[in-house]
């Protein structure tokens, strides 16, 4: 015992500091999987097995628990000595990514206030946050500190409002994991902005190992469906989020100038 003890501190020293943070996560991360293509250290292609981080900052719940992947755990230590910038581009890129996915509607906040349209050219007048790598869309920064005192019940609620949208024109009937027909909604979930339905959970799981591939095949299935739709015919409709509910008390909502 007291020989791998030595054999297992010789190695340690041997190893920079910053990794020796990067053990395998004891934690699930929160949200949807890292859904971006490269490194955001290296700007390399992730490979098939990227280092995969649950980065941990109980000072600030929005980016807590959130899963990151690199092309190296080399790139996980530098990113880890100062996230800031990082996150900053990983949020960026996000809030690109998913505006073109997310449905139109109003503030989970303030419900009465309509938010410009995300594929419009004033998307990007909205807060557009990352949650768990999930967007989240509000009308202002009292609206963000809102969402940041309670961000699992924020991104559920887009989830819910993704689905919503989405399931009318969602493109596959059969399972993007096991090929198999799915029956009804079958097993749906939000990764990203995006409807996504397998056949069962464990199918679920490996489309959340691994995203990308998934996305290819509903867009393929989508693009597809709407060369295919007779001249004149309407195409698939932009996602539209009903109304959110207040999440204030009945019949009371904050102005927009007041206080939090």
């Amino acid at each position: 015992m007291r020989m791998r003890f030595v054999a297992v501190a010789a190695l340690a020293a041997l190893l920079p500091l910053p990794l020796l943070a990067l053990t395998p996560q004891d934690r699930a991360p929160k949200g949807s999987p890292y859904t971006l293509a490269t490194c955001i250290v290296s700007g390399k292609a992730l490979p098939e097995k990227p280092f995969i981080l649950v980065y941990s900052n109980d000072k600030d719940p929005i980016d807590d628990g959130r899963e990151i992947r690199f092309c190296c755990g080399t790139c996980a230590a530098t990113f880890q000595k100062d996230p800031k910038p990082y996150l900053s581009k990983i949020d960026a890129a996000m809030v690109e990514q998913q505006l073109a996915h997310f449905p139109a509607g109003n503030c989970p906040v303030m419900a009465d206030e309509p938010l410009p349209d995300p594929r419009g050219p004033e998307a990007k007048d909205a807060d557009n946050i990352i949650v768990g790598n999930q967007l989240v869309r509000v009308c202002c920064g009292k609206c963000v500190r809102k969402v940041k005192g309670d961000p699992e019940r924020f991104m559920r609620g887009a989830e819910r409002a993704i689905i919503k949208a989405q399931s009318k024109d969602y493109p596959l009937s059969t399972c993007p994991i096991s090929g198999k027909p799915i029956e009804g909604a079958g097993h749906e979930f939000v990764i990203a902005s995006r409807l996504v339905r397998t056949c069962c959970p464990d199918c679920e799981t490996a489309v959340r190992a691994d995203p990308l591939p998934t996305f290819a095949k509903i867009d393929a299935a989508a693009k597809a469906k709407s060369d295919s739709a007779p001249a004149g015919a309407s195409k698939p409709s932009t996602p539209t989020a009903p109304k959110a509910p207040a999440q204030e008390p009945a019949g009371k909502s904050t102005p927009a100038g007041s206080g939090s």
